[in-house]
């Protein structure tokens, strides 16, 4: 009876952990931080009580969104710190980018531009050495974004909207109007 339920927990606590974040990352792609937070908050305890420190760090890492998405940049910071921090110490790589692009984000939201455009051309560095594109053009519109904020030229800033552009076309994705 002991294995069992230790196994039955273990399948279905992950399981639990993976949909969680999935729910709370729906959430926050459709723009909705308030209800995402409550589910980000869930996962990590819910990871944490059943020793799945994976799904701790993801759902660090969409608390933290939540965070800056609530203006509270701070926290968000300091989530998205301790989501890479988790990530690496399980190495979870797989997330590593969409972690330090929220980073990115979050160092914007603070202001720190300069610390953003260091990590934004890092991941577009990783981007071109590992092929994991999975973000790709949400890396380069968040540059077009910074040398905007930072006053640039349209000249300076038209390249990188053009990449994330023909980067979403390559992949199939679509434009809003």
């Amino acid at each position: 009876m002991g294995q069992c339920t230790v196994k039955c927990v273990l399948t279905i606590g992950t399981r639990f952990s993976y949909v969680l974040s999935f729910l709370a990352g729906a959430y926050l792609v459709a723009g909705n931080a308030h209800a995402a937070f409550p589910v980000a908050e869930r996962t990590i305890a819910y990871s944490n009580e059943y020793g799945f420190p994976q799904w701790s760090a993801g759902g660090l890492m969409l608390r933290g969104w939540a965070h800056v998405d609530l203006g509270e940049v701070e926290a968000g910071l300091a989530d998205l710190r301790n989501s890479i921090r988790g990530l690496e110490a399980t190495g979870t790589l797989i997330w590593m980018q969409f972690a330090h692009y929220h980073l990115a984000r979050a160092l914007v939201a603070s202001g720190q531009l300069e610390p953003a455009v260091e990590l934004v051309e890092r991941i577009l560095a990783e981007i071109g050495a590992s092929g994991g594109r999975w973000y790709e053009a949400e890396i380069h519109r968040l540059k077009g974004d910074i040398l905007c904020i930072k006053g640039k030229s349209i000249s300076e800033i038209e390249p990188h909207y053009e990449a994330a552009i023909a980067v979403a076309k390559r992949q199939g994705g679509w434009l809003e109007s």
